[in-house]
Protein backbone atom coordinates (compact mmCIF):
# COMPACT_ATOMS: atom_id res chain seq x y z
CA UNK A 1 0.00 0.00 0.00
CA UNK A 2 2.61 2.31 0.66
CA UNK A 3 4.26 2.55 -3.01
CA UNK A 4 0.31 3.29 -4.01
CA UNK A 5 -0.20 6.27 -1.04
CA UNK A 6 3.68 8.01 -2.34
CA UNK A 7 1.62 8.34 -6.00
CA UNK A 8 -1.31 9.59 -4.89
CA UNK A 9 0.61 12.34 -2.55
CA UNK A 10 3.15 13.03 -5.07
CA UNK A 11 0.07 13.78 -7.28
CA UNK A 12 -1.42 15.90 -5.30
CA UNK A 13 1.97 17.43 -4.66
CA UNK A 14 2.74 18.09 -8.32
CA UNK A 15 -1.50 19.41 -8.98
CA UNK A 16 -0.19 22.59 -6.50
CA UNK A 17 2.82 23.00 -7.70
CA UNK A 18 1.50 23.49 -11.20
CA UNK A 19 -1.96 25.26 -10.57
CA UNK A 20 -0.87 28.23 -12.08
CA UNK A 21 -0.25 26.83 -15.27
CA UNK A 22 -1.53 27.80 -18.30
CA UNK A 23 -1.05 25.90 -21.70
CA UNK A 24 -0.55 27.89 -24.86
CA UNK A 25 -2.95 26.57 -27.36
CA UNK A 26 -5.83 28.01 -27.68
CA UNK A 27 -7.60 24.36 -28.26
CA UNK A 28 -6.41 23.57 -24.66
CA UNK A 29 -6.34 27.13 -23.04
CA UNK A 30 -7.81 27.79 -19.67
CA UNK A 31 -7.74 24.25 -18.48
CA UNK A 32 -6.13 22.82 -15.38
CA UNK A 33 -2.96 20.86 -14.99
CA UNK A 34 -4.32 17.01 -14.40
CA UNK A 35 -2.43 15.22 -12.10
CA UNK A 36 -3.40 11.00 -11.85
CA UNK A 37 -1.80 8.60 -9.74
CA UNK A 38 -1.35 5.89 -12.12
CA UNK A 39 -2.60 5.12 -15.39
CA UNK A 40 -4.75 7.70 -17.64
CA UNK A 41 -8.14 7.35 -17.86
CA UNK A 42 -9.48 5.70 -21.32
CA UNK A 43 -8.98 8.87 -24.06
CA UNK A 44 -12.66 9.63 -26.19
CA UNK A 45 -13.64 12.06 -28.17
CA UNK A 46 -15.09 13.67 -25.90
CA UNK A 47 -12.91 13.62 -22.61
CA UNK A 48 -9.37 15.27 -24.00
CA UNK A 49 -6.68 15.04 -20.77
CA UNK A 50 -4.60 17.25 -21.86
CA UNK A 51 -2.30 18.97 -20.14
CA UNK A 52 -1.45 15.89 -17.34
CA UNK A 53 1.24 14.59 -15.09
CA UNK A 54 0.49 10.76 -14.55
CA UNK A 55 2.91 9.19 -11.41
CA UNK A 56 3.61 5.93 -12.04
CA UNK A 57 4.80 3.23 -9.82
CA UNK A 58 7.86 1.62 -11.85
CA UNK A 59 9.66 -0.36 -9.07
CA UNK A 60 10.08 -1.25 -5.59
CA UNK A 61 13.55 -2.63 -3.71
CA UNK A 62 13.75 -4.08 -0.78
CA UNK A 63 17.08 -3.69 1.39
CA UNK A 64 16.88 -4.97 4.41
CA UNK A 65 19.97 -6.38 4.94
CA UNK A 66 21.86 -3.26 4.18
CA UNK A 67 20.38 -0.31 5.65
CA UNK A 68 17.08 -1.74 6.31
CA UNK A 69 15.22 0.57 4.00
CA UNK A 70 13.13 0.27 1.26
CA UNK A 71 12.74 2.53 -1.92
CA UNK A 72 10.03 2.92 -4.73
CA UNK A 73 11.11 4.46 -8.08
CA UNK A 74 7.85 6.48 -10.16
CA UNK A 75 8.16 7.82 -13.48
CA UNK A 76 6.41 10.76 -13.75
CA UNK A 77 4.84 11.47 -17.59
CA UNK A 78 4.05 15.04 -18.47
CA UNK A 79 1.99 15.73 -21.25
CA UNK A 80 0.37 18.30 -23.19
CA UNK A 81 -1.16 19.37 -26.58
CA UNK A 82 0.18 22.68 -28.75
CA UNK A 83 -0.12 22.38 -32.74
CA UNK A 84 3.20 25.26 -32.67
CA UNK A 85 5.86 23.62 -33.55
CA UNK A 86 7.76 26.90 -31.90
CA UNK A 87 6.09 26.52 -28.90
CA UNK A 88 5.39 23.26 -27.97
CA UNK A 89 9.12 21.82 -27.67
CA UNK A 90 9.77 24.75 -25.20
CA UNK A 91 6.37 24.30 -23.31
CA UNK A 92 7.36 20.56 -22.43
CA UNK A 93 10.88 21.74 -21.36
CA UNK A 94 9.44 24.41 -19.09
CA UNK A 95 6.65 22.02 -17.50
CA UNK A 96 9.45 19.43 -17.44
CA UNK A 97 11.75 21.86 -15.64
CA UNK A 98 9.00 23.36 -13.25
CA UNK A 99 8.22 19.54 -11.87
CA UNK A 100 11.98 18.72 -11.53
CA UNK A 101 12.29 22.63 -9.31
CA UNK A 102 9.28 21.61 -7.52
CA UNK A 103 10.44 18.19 -6.75
CA UNK A 104 14.25 19.38 -5.37
CA UNK A 105 12.59 22.19 -3.56
CA UNK A 106 10.43 20.07 -1.45
CA UNK A 107 12.35 16.24 -1.50
CA UNK A 108 10.38 15.44 1.67
CA UNK A 109 6.45 14.14 0.06
CA UNK A 110 3.71 14.43 3.16
CA UNK A 111 5.51 13.98 5.47
CA UNK A 112 6.79 10.56 4.67
CA UNK A 113 8.59 10.17 1.26
CA UNK A 114 11.65 11.13 1.04
CA UNK A 115 13.59 11.87 -2.55
CA UNK A 116 16.60 9.94 -2.98
CA UNK A 117 19.42 10.50 -5.17
CA UNK A 118 19.23 12.07 -8.90
CA UNK A 119 16.33 13.09 -10.67
CA UNK A 120 16.39 11.91 -14.34
CA UNK A 121 14.33 13.35 -17.15
CA UNK A 122 13.88 12.59 -20.93
CA UNK A 123 12.27 14.25 -23.66
CA UNK A 124 12.09 11.59 -26.33
CA UNK A 125 13.42 12.50 -29.84
CA UNK A 126 10.06 11.40 -31.99
CA UNK A 127 7.32 13.55 -30.21
CA UNK A 128 4.00 12.55 -31.01
CA UNK A 129 2.85 15.79 -31.95
CA UNK A 130 0.84 17.80 -31.85
CA UNK A 131 1.10 15.88 -28.40
CA UNK A 132 4.47 16.64 -26.55
CA UNK A 133 5.52 14.33 -23.91
CA UNK A 134 8.17 14.30 -21.37
CA UNK A 135 9.28 11.87 -18.50
CA UNK A 136 11.11 12.17 -15.29
CA UNK A 137 12.48 9.39 -12.91
CA UNK A 138 12.52 10.02 -8.98
CA UNK A 139 13.04 7.21 -6.25
CA UNK A 140 11.63 7.72 -3.02
CA UNK A 141 12.60 6.23 0.40
CA UNK A 142 9.07 4.55 1.61
CA UNK A 143 8.41 2.50 4.51
CA UNK A 144 10.43 -0.80 4.89
CA UNK A 145 8.54 -3.93 6.31
CA UNK A 146 9.56 -5.16 9.43
CA UNK A 147 10.14 -8.65 10.11
CA UNK A 148 7.59 -10.88 12.66
CA UNK A 149 9.47 -12.65 14.52
CA UNK A 150 7.92 -16.19 16.46
CA UNK A 151 9.21 -17.22 19.45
Amino acid sequence: MTPQVLAEELAKFLEQAHEAYTPSDPKISGRRMQCIPGYLPERTAQTAIFPYIAVRVNEVHDDADDRNESTATVHIIIGTYCTANDDGWLEIVNLLESTRQAMLKQRTIANKFRLRGALDAVIPSEQPRPVWVAVLTATYSIKDIREELTY
